[in-house]
């Protein structure tokens, strides 16, 4: 029997009865107001799955050593609509059709021995787990007998279509810290993903439960019912095994009465006698009756506008009358990021990568470091074109996950892909190309979340030649923000709630930034200029607008503060014999996943910025990562990438400062972005000698 059955019973049985003699149970004592009525409602419940189960694999085709799978659990939901006619004052019928999860991790752990490196037996866990994903929708035609007014009890079957049924498997050594398995040479085996076999699409139950209704009007038209039920399974998920599942469902109904038409009572109204007499004849000092309204709330809107700047690793919030603009001279060093990313069970090359015969090796964005690298098969095109002897590698690979789990064959036709594309329309011998496939890369990233799976679903290319892979140096102008941060403050003052909000900064006419939501807005929020390029570095004041909709359907817009932008050009800072800077900036690429170590690729960047720093210069180092794992430790880490970079160019007094996920360079949407933001970003400033 269901560990979780004899709890679900006693909640169900005691809880109608814990009241005592102060409940009747008989319905005829019911009077016409406790009568059961129509209703139309909607559900929503928390489930706590339950799995009972006794077999040791799904199938042949998927073997696994585990001793026995007995029991597992989950947790899901189920959500839908329901329907209550009513027979009798006590009795009625209540169906419910809705989406059902009852989903959950079937786990046995098997105590055995593990050789450690010195050859001794050690005490070791094997934990055998099937974690299934099961998502029905079903009907449940239940039977309802309000026991007392508002309070009720159900009962009947569960009938459900199992639309989704999917499950993952493997074996892992959980303990010790060390050894591995002899058929796979790492801690994971018999790992297998796909559909549950055999499955039985019809799910058969029971249901009971019971609720009891909270009035949310004087009316009693509109209820909340907090309830309580528990499904029983009474056939397998697999005509092949034995396994069944319950859920305990815990969860809310809103719901709304149809009441009927109220006679109307045709008597004779009386009205009451009028005082003729006349207002100059009522008795002096008689006080007068005088209503007193309340004037009605206009709702208003306000935004103010603040700035941040970091000063020694601290961010500080400060007032802002103008938003500074400055030029430099600059060098930007652009890394070449030297992976093709497919998508999932594909091999051929996304349409993001730009396949017209172009390069932006000269006048690039220095602003647009990820529309640089989406033209990075046209730049080794070109580059193998100009150096024709150098040779490239490239390694096709999968996510070893899922349809992808073993697939060479995919890798291969991926590298195939990457080679045609360059022989086609380079026109590069296939002779200097060398292609081959593999599961995971030589440097996976995390296997066990999609994020990094989308990572191991790459390309590798490497040469013989380091120029066919080295950072783009782009000479131009930089225009740099004095405050990096605008803090932007919304104020909604509004009795009736705001349903939804925007902020929005503009330029001349164009928009430069947009937030929006629903609800309340968040109490600020933060802009970085630069993420909207060029544009905004331009001279001419920007304009900001705080707008939402209440609750009433009305549009409140704050009035539009302007922030006057200066250009100090570097002309302009010429002819007044303003002391002048040039700013070169570098960006440090291919920090493994969770490393903070410096690749060989990394090492020659180092050496180009030992070049451009003299006694001189102010240097500021900054470390960030991607948005993948714990915030804290992103934090970290991004710091320790800034302090082995500063080490290693061997720099003493610089700022070296971690952001972690605090500030995101690029998109992390996609693999790329999550790349270039694994990064160190170095700035040199060297005072420019008139």
């Amino acid at each position: 029997m269901n560990r979780f059955f004899p709890y679900a019973l006693a909640l169900l049985l005691v809880v109608p009865f814990s009241g005592g003699a102060s409940f009747s149970l008989s319905a005829q004592t019911m009077n016409n107001s406790s009568a059961m009525q129509r209703e139309t409602g909607l559900f929503a419940n928390f489930n706590i799955n339950s799995h009972r189960a006794d077999f040791q694999q799904l199938s042949p085709d998927y073997p696994t050593c585990c001793p026995l799978f007995e029991e597992g659990d989950g947790a899901g939901f189920n959500g839908g609509l329901l329907y209550t006619w009513p027979w009798t004052d006590a009795l009625g019928l209540q169906p419910r059709l809705g989406v059902h999860s009852f989903s959950g991790t079937l786990l046995r752990e098997e105590p055995t021995q593990v050789a450690s490196p010195g050859g001794e037996l050690v005490d070791g866990i094997f934990e055998h787990s099937i974690d299934a994903t099961l998502i029905s929708v079903g009907l449940e035609p239940l039977l309802e007998f309000q026991l007392f007014s508002g309070f009720s009890l159900y009962g009947g079957p569960y009938l459900a279509y199992r639309a989704v049924a999917s499950f993952e498997q493997k074996e892992e050594i959980t303990q010790p810290d060390f050894g591995v398995f002899e058929d796979t040479q790492t801690r994971v085996r018999n790992r297998f993903a796909d559909d549950v076999p055999d499955l039985e699409r019809l799910a058969l139950g029971l249901s009971f439960g019971l609720s009891y209704d909270l009035p949310l009007n004087s009316t009693r038209t509109a209820l909340l019912a907090p309830e309580v039920f528990y499904t029983l399974g009474l056939n397998n998920i697999s005509s092949s095994v034995d396994w069944q599942v319950d859920a305990l469902r815990v969860g809310v109904a809103v719901k709304w009465v149809h009441k009927s038409a109220t006679p109307v009572d045709r008597r004779e109204e009386v009205s009451p006698p009028l005082d003729d007499k006349p207002i100059a004849d009522k008795a002096a000092g008689e006080p007068e009756i005088s209503i007193a309204t309340e004037p009605l709330s206009v709702p208003t809107a306000s935004l103010q506008i603040k700035a941040i700047e970091d000063r020694g690793g601290e961010r500080l919030e400060r007032d802002v009358a103008t938003l500074r603009v400055e030029e430099f001279l600059t060098d930007r060093i652009v890394p070449l990021l030297n992976y093709i990313f497919f998508d999932e069970g594909q091999a051929a090359i996304p349409a993001r990568y730009n396949t017209d015969l172009t390069t932006p090796e000269s006048g690039a964005d220095v602003s647009a470091t990820l529309d640089t690298y989406y033209d990075v098969l046209n730049i080794l095109g070109r580059r193998l074109s100009e150096h024709p002897s150098a040779q490239v590698d490239i390694i096709g690979c999968n996510a070893d996950y899922g349809a992808e789990s073993g697939n060479v064959d995919l890798s291969n036709r991926r590298a195939k892909a990457i080679e045609d594309y360059l022989a086609t329309n380079w026109k590069i011998g296939r002779d200097r190309i060398n292609t081959s496939g593999r599961n995971l890369p030589a440097v996976p990233s995390n296997a066990e979340s999609e994020d990094g799976r989308a990572e191991n679903r790459r390309v590798e290319i490497s040469s013989n030649d380091p120029a066919i892979l080295a950072p783009l140096l782009v000479s131009d102008t930089l225009r740099r923000l004095e405050n990096p941060v605008v803090r932007l403050y919304p104020q909604a003052n509004t009795r009736r709630g705001v349903r939804t909000w925007s902020v929005t900064v503009k330029q001349n006419g164009r928009e430069l930034f947009r937030r929006e939501g629903r609800g309340a807005p968040p109490p600020h929020i933060d802009w970085t200029p630069a993420e909207s390029g060029t544009k905004v570095l331009n001279s001419g004041s920007l304009q900001t607008t705080f707008e939402y909709v209440d609750k009433d359907s009305k549009t409140v817009r704050s009035a539009e503060p302007s922030l006057p932008v200066e250009l100090v050009t570097i002309q302009r800072k010429r002819e007044q014999g303003v002391g002048d800077a040039r700013v070169d900036r570098f960006s440090l690429i291919l920090f493994d996943f969770n490393s903070a170590e410096l690749g060989e690729r990394n090492r020659e960047i180092v050496s180009l910025i030992q070049n451009r720093v003299d006694e001189r210069s102010t240097v500021r180092i900054e470390g960030y990562t991607d948005r993948t794992g714990d915030a804290q430790f992103n934090l970290d880490l991004s710091g320790r990438r800034a302090i082995n970079t500063e080490r290693a160019l061997g720099l003493d007094g610089s700022t070296a400062v971690g952001y972690g996920e605090d500030v995101l360079l690029f998109d992390n949407s996609f693999p790329e972005g999550r790349f270039y933001c694994r990064t160190v970003e170095v700035e040199v400033e060297t005072p420019v000698e008139d």
